[in-house]
């Protein structure tokens, strides 16, 4: 967020996830009062289950932590 916020002046930057405040989950989710094109950096969880007014395009990084169960070790990672 803060890379994009420091080269991209034109827009509003909202990271969503859930241990953010609430307030700052509302700034993402609410429509963009500030006449700037909103970007909304969220979560797969975040992704799947809201519906965010205005969003005319998501993409999607391919990245995610995914439990493995390593056989050598006998214990799970991510």
């Amino acid at each position: 967020a803060e890379l994009l916020e420091n080269q991209l002046n034109d827009f509003s930057i909202h990271p969503l996830y859930g241990m953010l405040p609430p307030r700052e989950q509302f700034l993402a989710i609410l429509p963009n009062k500030q006449g700037k094109r909103k970007i909304v950096l969220a979560t797969s969880i975040a992704e799947t289950s809201l519906t965010i007014e205005g969003i005319k395009m998501v993409i999607d990084s391919g990245f995610t932590k995914q439990n493995v169960f390593d056989i050598k070790s006998g214990l799970s990672k991510l």
